[in-house]
């Protein structure tokens, strides 16, 4: 675009939105700039609009060319444990040290979820406490590169909203100044909108539990999960109490978590309760943990 006015590619191209061009191309389409064309993205962005007699525009770079390549997207975490997060910083294609990320708790705003469901989906909640995580400050590494620590610190179930107790863990969703979403003036495009944080609540496990110390939690994930129960209501004392299904459950919560059959498959049980779990079953199976 220079000025108000776009220019269209010398090679540009309609984008098919068929499906058997996106099974065939995954989205990806490429042409040929010239050199005039080559030159002047180095000093305007790009724009992606549907055609037609008044050009609307649903794609753009940022207005000063940055692109912001965060390492990852995801992570669970216990108290103690820390994690740096790389962030890429390019300008026009170009790692620059000219941006300085920033990564802040963040909730995602009612607009931004309404998009993926109707009515809006809520977070009311999450990110509670905020004294969970404890963020740091950009440090360069090298040219364009750089990381952000986040340490988790120790919350308690007492500290959590009523509905989030039975899971003993938060979520996080972190964001900032390179957030492509609604509120942050000028956005950066980003490979993703925001970090999200699974932090699990810090506890001592009992030396030898008992059904009562796993009910909420098998309870808790019978009922988030009710297709399960025609396989295995783990919600069920006597059921989990039957020592076939209780070496059935072990041996699947057991695997790496990595692994296909991995049990819970959603990975959001902390290592702790996975232990305490397992400990469980173990004694009805008539074995100590060691």
């Amino acid at each position: 675009m220079e000025g108000s006015t776009l220019q269209p590619f010398t090679n540009g191209q309609d984008i098919p939105v068929t499906r058997d061009h996106y099974e065939t191309f995954a989205g990806i389409v490429s042409f040929q700039l010239t050199s005039d064309e080559a030159s002047r993205l180095q000093n305007g962005p790009l724009y992606l609009w549907l055609s037609g007699s008044t050009p609307e525009i649903v794609l753009q770079e940022n207005e000063d060319g940055w692109f912001v390549k965060p390492e990852l997207n995801t992570s669970r975490m216990s108290a103690g444990n820390t994690l740096k997060i790389k962030f890429w910083t390019i300008q026009r294609g170009v790692l620059s040290d000219n941006y300085t990320p920033e990564l802040t708790i963040r909730n995602p705003s009612a607009e931004e979820l309404g998009q993926y469901k109707n009515p809006p989906l809520s977070l009311n909640g999450s990110g509670v406490p905020d004294t969970g995580l404890t963020i740091g400050t950009f440090t360069r590494i090298s040219t364009g590169v750089g990381e952000i620590e986040v340490t988790a610190n120790s919350i308690t179930i007492a500290q959590l909203p009523t509905f989030r107790q039975w899971a003993q863990s938060q979520v996080y969703f972190l964001g900032g100044n390179w957030y492509n979403g609604e509120g942050q003036g000028q956005p950066i495009p980003s490979i993703s909108n925001g970090f999200t944080i699974l932090l699990w609540v810090d506890k001592n496990l009992p030396p030898a539990p008992t059904w009562d110390d796993v009910k909420n939690l098998l309870g808790g994930y019978a009922g988030i999960y009710p297709g399960m129960r025609d396989i295995l209501d783990i919600g069920d004392e006597v059921i989990v109490n039957n020592p076939t299904h209780a070496q059935s459950m072990v041996d699947r919560m057991s695997l790496p978590v990595y692994d296909p059959g991995y049990m819970p498959v959603t990975r959001d049980m902390s290592p702790a309760d996975s232990q305490l779990i397992i400990s469980y079953l173990q004694s009805v199976l008539g074995s100590v943990t060691t």
